[in-house]
């Protein structure tokens, strides 16, 4: 059994024409888990450049890439990678409290630890479904009653989904092997298709468990949509225009995850309302 502190791990985050949001979940992720390491691939159209200056200029501390070929780079970004831990996100996740601690433990049986699971979550938002929560499940074990291991082939939805781009943490040899031998991508969406569909080094991780604490401290928010390839469920109850965020943005105000209510979290995609404040 190793101890794993989140810090150590290296962060791998994915932007599309979303500086605001990118700014939040940076700024979370910054003040929340404090990463030696962030790696922001940023693809935009020239609507967005502005904005991803200002990030860019505020954000000196962290390596930003400009996608022009988004496999190709992914790979060398994965490959050159001088972490033992690797955890890809998208940029309308935040990190909304501290890890119950600092640390997670890992073993060989794990696949995966997911920031983005909790005990409770019981709803599906992408496929608009609810599931059995974890603490119903018998086969969910623990060995200190804050980290929970289960086995992940033939569970339902997120937590029979390993793959995730939004902040499963991973050993970096298995990103490294299942990016190397997956089926092509060019996007965020098409690469966690591939690595959950046309990967494979699955067949090596299915008698493996996804592992996570009993309250998630990560979540999706899907305030809009900004892929052309695949119609996420985003914005059907809350939704924010990307274009009216980044002038928010540009004009000095920021989204504060401190003041937003975070207290009804029960699944890893949870539409809910921005707190604005002015810097």
């Amino acid at each position: 059994m190793k101890k794993v502190r989140f810090k150590d791990a290296h962060y791998i985050i994915f932007s599309k024409n979303r500086p605001m949001q990118l700014d939040l979940l940076v700024r979370s992720l910054q003040s929340k888990i404090g990463p030696d390491r962030i790696t922001v691939l940023i693809s935009t159209t020239p609507k967005y450049k502005e904005g991803y200056l200002k990030f860019e200029q505020s954000n000196k501390n962290i390596e930003v890439i400009m996608e022009n070929n988004f496999m190709k780079q992914v790979i060398e970004i994965v490959k050159s990678s001088d972490k033992d831990f690797i955890s890809f996100l998208v940029d309308d996740i935040i990190f909304y409290k501290k890890p119950d601690r600092p640390y997670f433990n890992y073993s060989d049986s794990i696949v995966c630890f997911s920031p983005r699971i909790g005990l409770d979550h019981n709803y599906c938002h992408p496929a608009k479904s609810r599931y059995t929560p974890l603490r119903e499940l018998g086969s969910c074990k623990t060995e200190d009653k804050i980290q929970y291991n289960w086995k992940w082939m033939g569970m339902p939805f997120d937590i029979g989904y390993p793959f995730s781009l939004d902040g499963n943490i991973f050993e970096s040899s298995i990103i490294k092997r299942s990016v190397l031998s997956c089926r092509p991508f060019s996007n965020p969406n098409t690469l966690e298709d591939s690595l959950v569909y046309f990967n494979p080094v699955i067949g090596q991780l299915k008698n493996k468990e996804m592992s996570c604490f009993e309250k998630s401290f990560l979540v999706n928010v899907p305030a809009n949509r900004v892929n052309s390839t695949h119609p996420n469920l985003a914005g059907t109850e809350i939704s924010y225009n990307e274009e009216d965020l980044q002038d928010l943005y540009l004009s000095g105000f920021i989204i504060d995850e401190n003041k937003m209510d975070f207290s009804q979290i029960n699944q890893s995609h949870q539409e809910m309302e921005f707190v604005f404040v002015q810097m």
